[in-house]
């Protein structure tokens, strides 16, 4: 089995799949400014900068300026903790929520579209295979 050769035909597909239709700068937020306010959404409202930084992997100067930015959207707030006033916790607004959803929406939309479009056969498999790679990749070394 040529593992190289089927790793270069993979490439090139995920690379199709994952292209984005919609051309870069459609959206009025960054990369960054996305995955901020996915994890306040989803995993954690009410974290502190360093707590942000450690979970997406950036620096301090690129964390305060992508919560400034989110800030000034109207997506993000930040406060001072209750229970400690020297920490500043970020919060996703309704705004910031709403972006998610709407966001999110479209991409389940897309991913229920290509695994109806698989069949029931095809979709069980592929979804089957993700999670064999998935628990691979949590099992390797870094």
């Amino acid at each position: 089995m040529d593992y190289e050769a089927l790793s270069d035909e993979l490439e090139g597909y995920m690379a199709q799949v994952l292209k984005h239709p919609v051309p870069k700068g459609s959206y009025e937020l960054s990369q960054g400014e996305h995955g901020v306010l996915l994890y306040l959404c989803r995993v954690r409202d009410g974290e502190t900068p360093g707590g942000l930084r450690a979970a997406l992997g950036v620096g301090s100067g690129r964390m305060a300026d992508t919560l400034k930015s989110l800030a000034a959207k109207g997506y993000v707030r930040r406060s001072a903790d209750e229970r400690d006033n020297r920490r500043v916790l970020a919060h996703i607004t309704p705004e910031g929520r709403a972006y998610v959803e709407a966001r999110y929406q479209r991409y389940r939309e897309e991913q229920l579209r290509m695994l109806r479009a698989l069949g029931d056969e095809d979709a069980q498999a592929f979804v089957r295979i993700m999670g064999r790679m998935a628990a691979l990749k949590r099992c390797a070394p870094d």
